[in-house]
């Protein structure tokens, strides 16, 4: 999780994705996908100031961060569910 425009920070604690998890796979040249470090890559979802409202679910997109220019990006699935799990 991640604040998004207008949220300085994010309680990740409060809130929960379903799925958990995606999957990315990245395509491009030999070249460019070399250049991705592994550790470097993240999946977000950016919360916003909507999102601590009682209770709130929507889905949300997921943002790739740590990728190089000429590397596409595949996501399995390509959002997620966001839910706000109660304090």
């Amino acid at each position: 999780m991640r604040g998004g425009s207008g949220v300085a920070g994010v309680d990740a604690k409060r809130f929960a994705t379903e799925p958990f998890r995606v999957d990315v796979v990245l395509r491009g040249a030999r070249l460019a996908v070399e250049q991705v470090v592994p550790g470097e890559v993240k999946a977000f979802v950016e919360v916003y100031a909507d999102d601590a409202v009682t209770p709130r679910t929507r889905r949300a997109a997921v943002v790739i961060d740590g990728v190089p220019q000429g590397v596409a990006i595949e996501l399995e699935p390509r959002g997620v569910q966001l839910n706000r799990v109660a304090p």
